[in-house]
């Protein structure tokens, strides 16, 4: 266990063990884990609980490079655009009709985990193929210019910069989409935005 807090304010929280490796840390690629899903022992509502916080969101703010923040019991901002979650389990997933360039579809309809603690996009193998030859793979000298579309339920179009898909290395820059299932937003697309989870009424927003 250990003692978590700000300003004077503690939470005893508690960090697991683990005794076996599932399938998606041997598939996927610098992934971590913090404990952001809806589960009672999660460090999101041990933190809310303790502080007897009103509205059970949080949000991962990465808009401003350098200071990143993760705020508990948020209040739900309604002028932003919101994806309804499809089921209620303790991951998070919404519903894609497509990601596409323009109107050439890359990835067709399917769910979506939206996970923090993975560290890239991952879609399908059997769908990799129009991402390889609109996008190439692996790494190359010059950076990517396109602009990617992430079609999501309730008509919400996620903009993905290349920053938001795309990562340098060594002086290079690699594509941040990999094959891996399920298909998730991995944590390179929550660059450059503040995505909330608004766990009460089960939506996400990625304004």
């Amino acid at each position: 266990s250990a003692t978590l807090g700000v300003d004077g304010h503690h939470a005893l929280f508690t960090f697991g063990c683990a005794h076996r490796m599932t399938r998606l840390f041997q598939e996927q690629w610098a992934d971590g884990i913090c404990g952001l899903n809806e589960s009672p022992q999660s460090l999101v509502q041990v933190m809310r609980a303790h502080h007897q916080l009103q509205h059970n969101t949080f949000a991962i703010d990465l808009r401003e490079a350098g200071s990143p923040a993760l705020r508990i019991g948020v209040v739900p901002d309604r002028n932003r655009s919101w994806v309804p979650m499809t089921h209620k389990r303790v991951s998070y997933v919404v519903q894609g009709s497509s990601l596409r360039i323009g109107n050439q579809v890359l990835v067709g309809a399917t769910e979506w985990l939206v996970d923090s603690g993975s560290t890239f996009i991952y879609v399908a193998s059997n769908q990799m193929g129009a991402i390889r030859r609109t996008l190439g793979r692996g790494c190359r000298d010059q950076p990517w210019t396109q602009t990617l579309t992430l079609d999501l339920g309730s008509g919400v179009a996620m903009t993905l910069t290349p920053e938001q898909y795309s990562y340098s290395e060594n002086g290079r820059y690699c594509l941040g989409i990999y094959p891996g299932t399920p298909a998730t937003i991995g944590l390179i697309a929550m660059e450059h935005r503040e995505t909330q989870f608004d766990l009460g009424n089960q939506m996400i927003s990625f304004d």
